[in-house]
């Protein structure tokens, strides 16, 4: 309980309208509640970033529109988002994300979903309530990626999920055996945005550099005094300053004027900010989240490069090549995430490379070869991926269906 009450501290001002809300969706939802009780009813809710139907949440979203109909399902999403346009269809079923509304629909639903741990009205607010024990609702993480690494902050203990959905056959184990939930609540169904990964074919003008963020980069207390950077510094960070390198690299991007490929590059959400340092031209195009499509983007292109970033196994589930660059290894085993059960250099999906040279090495190669997924490749992916189907959805469906437990009539 003294964690959770150290948690509240970290409360942000803005979150005060969010308690405000709360408190002003309190009665209303449990007014709710008590309707649908009498007519033994009931409702999902699903949300991802609050601006964003684009991930599992948006996938399933629409899988149960489509296939379940008699399921009644809501989505929370700004509609001021550029993904708003996706959901106007399914008017009356959108709420706005954050709103009293959304709050009153998040406290009555019968099951909360989400491909984010911060996907509900106030991700600071929600938190203190659902660990601390205060709220007890029946909470599905779809997630957002393959797990690749050992990320306490998922551990059951600092989400009380109920169900917690996996996506590859090894992730699901070490899930199971580390995280410490209860028996039978991760489940190895598949991500639901796998479904729309088959029967595509890639461009071979087109690859995509991924990369993820840096911890240290955005909480200096993460890094402590050891070198880490903080907010301020960011710009000027290893992080920042590796990726333009390699972006403005005179063998790379004469090579990828002769082939005619192009090279989309697509940061993490908190490097948006730094998109404008990088300054780079033709064939080297800067994605920005409102334009770009991340999903598009994955399926279009035909080799990945990014460093640690757990979407290089949608890539995977794809059959297609993988570069990880990874010029910080030390640090960001230091400061950020710890080893696990995967190891970028044995998996078979792809190959390391730890300097600027490797890397532009590897990605002529990798264009060279047609971007082969060779046998190797092939026997991790049948051993990682023993569901691969377009099911996911399906069975994803059926665990949320296995666990709600019947309301008393």
């Amino acid at each position: 309980m003294n964690e959770h009450l150290a948690r509240l501290q970290n409360v942000k001002s803005e979150d005060f309208i969010a308690i405000a809300r709360f408190l002003a969706a309190m009665i209303p939802s449990c007014v709710m509640r008590a309707r649908l009780k009498r007519r033994h009813a009931f409702f999902w809710l699903i949300c991802e970033e609050a601006a964003e139907a684009r991930d599992n949440g948006y996938v399933f979203f629409e899988y149960i529109k489509e296939h379940h109909p008699e399921t009644e399902v809501y989505y929370a999403i700004k509609t001021d988002s550029p993904d708003y346009e996706k959901l106007k269809r399914y008017e009356p079923y959108i709420l706005e994300a954050g709103s009293v509304k959304h709050w009153i629909y998040y406290l009555a639903a019968d099951v909360n979903i989400s491909s984010q741990k911060g996907g509900k009205p106030n991700a600071a607010v929600c938190y203190a309530l659902e660990v601390s024990g205060l709220l007890k609702n029946r909470r599905v993480f779809l997630q957002h990626g393959v797990m690749l690494n050992n990320a306490e902050f998922l551990h059951y203990r600092n989400t009380k999920m109920r169900l917690f959905i996996a996506g590859a056959a090894p992730e699901y184990a070490y899930i199971r055996d580390t995280f410490g939930y209860p028996k039978g609540w991760v489940r190895y169904c598949g991500l639901c945005r796998f479904d729309r990964y088959h029967g595509l074919k890639a461009d071979p003008k087109k690859i995509l550099l991924m990369p993820t963020w840096r911890y240290w980069l955005k909480l200096k207390s993460r890094a402590g005094d050891d070198g880490g950077a903080g907010p301020d510094d960011a710009a000027s960070s290893e992080y920042i300053t590796a990726w333009k390198s390699l972006l403005r690299n005179e063998r790379l991007l004469g090579y990828l004027r002769e082939t005619g490929t192009v090279l989309y590059f697509y940061p993490h959400r908190n490097a948006q900010h730094y998109l404008h340092l990088f300054r780079a031209g033709y064939p080297v195009i800067l994605c920005t989240q409102e334009e770009y499509d991340i999903q598009a983007l994955l399926k279009e292109c035909s080799l990945m490069i990014t460093d640690y970033s757990s979407v290089s196994m949608d890539f995977a589930y794809m059959k297609k090549p993988v570069i990880y660059y990874q010029f910080d290894e030390k640090k960001y085993r230091k400061y950020q995430y710890g080893s696990s059960y995967f190891d970028y250099r044995t998996c078979g999906f792809g190959t390391v490379a730890e300097t600027e040279e490797e890397a532009v090495e590897l990605i002529v190669k990798r264009i060279e070869n047609g971007f082969a997924f060779d046998e190797k490749a092939e026997a991790a992916h049948r051993a990682f991926f023993k569901l691969y189907d377009d099911k996911n959805c399906e069975r994803v469906y059926a665990a949320i269906c296995r666990m709600r437990k019947p309301r008393k009539r």
